[in-house]
């Protein structure tokens, strides 16, 4: 599943011929084959011309438009890729408690053992200077919670209410631990702010699971799921929430250890932020949301073993053969194994 991701500021995406052109005045910056696509994603204040939307349609390419702050405003999908009686059968599991907690159950274990993995690799990383001494401590206490957190949540039947329960027992101890994940001090974590962020760390966590909301869609698309009828997260109203039941997983493998890899080698810098003052939104700078845009796109594009196979796949791919195997599971009664980080 290729990506095209469009972050020019003031640019414009247009048709020539059988590719689409992004410029900027009369620069033209890249040429893209469109038969090569799968999706385009633009991001910020972006033109896109009737040709350019006419070469997505006739080739059945997904479009995301997001807006500077890192919001999935739009998308238009043509994919046509509907499965009527999958799509029957996700609404019958909303009826269907037992199977509905047997597959939250999964999906919030697969999140914590993740979790869990990104601390002890960050334990393990931090120098034996004193002062990481005690930092060390916490991410292996943190690990050593979320551990016993997720052997709690498997040693019971619970219904989802439950293990939403658990999932966020799990959350607090991991974000309580997030500043010592980072350990820089130009990048401070008080906890998680979502709408609005209120820090840079806040800023990018948001950022990254918007961009990885929009591949998990495509993917959904891809194997005919409908994204609406959530079973961790329940439907509400136009709410992707199959989309974010499966992305659970793959929130830290993807998009926490983008943001701590970002911030502690330098690549995401404070100028790269835009922050008025307190209790205001912080965003992206233009600069720092085209950086961050094409470390997305580079990992997602890293090979990662997939859990079920055992083979390596790219990360793109592991979306859709996650998607893949909750279909499975809602035709077939197939055990749903989320992918986990090793």
């Amino acid at each position: 599943m290729k990506t095209a991701w469009v972050t020019v500021e003031g640019g414009l995406l247009r048709r020539a011929g059988g590719r689409l052109i992004v410029a900027r005045g009369a620069e033209e910056l890249a040429s893209l084959v469109a038969a090569e696509l799968e999706q385009v994603c633009v991001v910020g204040n972006v033109t896109i011309s009737a040709g350019a939307l006419d070469l997505l349609a006739e080739h059945r390419i997904d479009l995301a438009l997001l807006s500077g702050r890192g919001r999935l405003r739009a998308r238009l999908s043509t994919t046509g890729a509907g499965n009527a009686p999958l799509r029957v059968g996700q609404y019958r599991l909303l009826e269907q408690a037992a199977r509905a907690s047997t597959f939250a159950r999964a999906v919030v274990a697969g999140k914590l053992l993740n979790q869990r993995v990104l601390l002890l690799r960050a334990a393990r990383q931090r120098k034996p200077a004193d002062h990481d001494a005690a930092a060390v401590e916490r991410l292996q206490d943190a690990a050593r919670a979320l551990a016993a957190q997720r052997v709690r949540l498997q040693a019971t039947q619970a219904d989802v209410e439950a293990v939403r329960g658990h999932e966020g027992a799990g959350a607090a101890r991991y974000f309580g631990a997030f500043d010592d994940l980072v350990g820089h001090p130009s990048f401070r974590f008080t906890g998680r702010s979502r709408r609005p962020p209120l820090d840079p760390l806040n800023a990018l966590l948001s950022f990254g699971y918007t961009l990885l909301t929009t591949r998990m869609l495509a993917a959904l698309d891809v194997v005919g799921l409908d994204p609406l009828p959530g079973l961790l997260h329940a439907p509400e109203g136009s709410r992707p929430s199959v989309a974010l039941d499966l992305m659970e997983p793959f929130r830290p493998l993807v998009v926490d250890a983008l943001v701590v890899g970002a911030v502690r080698h330098g690549v995401i810098r404070p100028e790269h932020f835009d922050t008025p003052g307190p209790g205001e939104p912080v965003v992206l700078t233009d600069d720092g949301r085209r950086i961050f845009v094409g470390l997305f796109a580079a990992r997602i594009e890293r090979d990662f073993v997939d859990v079920r196979t055992g083979r390596r796949r790219r990360l793109q791919d592991l979306l859709v053969e996650e998607a893949r195997a909750f279909a499975r599971f809602v035709l077939h009664d197939e055990p749903f194994i989320p992918q986990a980080m090793r």
